[in-house]
């Protein structure tokens, strides 16, 4: 996209990059696992994990933005997208913030 190319974003709320390190813990890592939050909105974030983890599974999440102009995150989020990334090395992750701790 060229920059002063308009285009219409077809979800409800723009994401917003961050590329900043996360923690994801599931139950079926039962630990936390280092991740990337690649971006995030006011109702989804993607990240990566080096493990799989099952559509409709609820995890935690703890994203470290990169700079300190807000605090770091913690939520409860849903998994609604899990699929390899293009190099086949890490796990997508798209999820539903359905929490966050305060």
């Amino acid at each position: 996209m060229a920059l002063g190319t308009s285009y219409e974003e077809r979800r409800r709320h723009l994401r917003i990059p961050l590329n900043c390190s996360a923690r994801i813990y599931g139950e079926q890592q039962l630990r936390w696992e280092d991740s990337v939050c690649i971006n995030m909105s006011s109702s989804g974030v993607l990240m990566t994990s080096r493990s799989e983890i099952v559509v409709g599974s609820l995890i935690k999440v703890h994203v470290e933005p990169k700079l300190r102009v807000s605090s770091d995150l913690m939520a409860e989020v849903e998994v609604v997208r899990s699929e390899y990334d293009a190099a086949g090395q890490r796990f997508l992750l798209g999820g539903r913030i359905t929490h966050v701790e305060r």
